[in-house]
């Protein structure tokens, strides 16, 4: 059949090597690491909402959660400097890597949020001794 059409037989299934350079496999683990540090963040924030509806807004929790979610945040940002540009060197508000300024964004701002929790969990903590 493939003579008729004028295309070569193939001579395997899979003619090419799947991870035939350490690139392409550095690659796919940055791609496996990205994935589960954004399924882990969506269980924080999933969490951290929760406790939000659970009326439980200044609680430890909360704070502990943003902690582990600057983290990741974080790690994300030098992971996309390292998908954008194949170096974990380069500055991340380079041309090259213009979308890592997003998470290391969302890093800041979380860093913030739990910076708050924790002084309204002293001030919390505080009223409940003056009462």
């Amino acid at each position: 059949m493939y003579s008729v059409i004028g295309f070569k037989r193939p001579t395997s299934l899979f003619p090419m090597k799947l991870f035939s350079d350490w690139q392409s496999l550095l690659s796919f683990a940055v791609t496996l690491v990205t994935a589960a540090l954004t399924v882990y963040l969506i269980y924080l924030t999933r969490n951290f909402i929760k406790n939000l509806l659970e009326d439980k807004i200044f609680d430890q929790s909360n704070t502990r959660l943003a902690n582990q979610a600057w983290k990741v945040f974080l790690a994300l940002t030098f992971l996309s400097i390292l998908t954008a540009t194949g170096n974990l060197l380069q500055p991340p508000f380079s041309l090259d890597a213009s979308m890592s300024a997003i998470p290391l964004l969302g890093a800041l701002i979380i860093w913030i949020l739990m910076k708050i929790l924790e002084k309204g969990m002293e001030i919390a903590q505080e009223n409940e001794f003056i009462i």
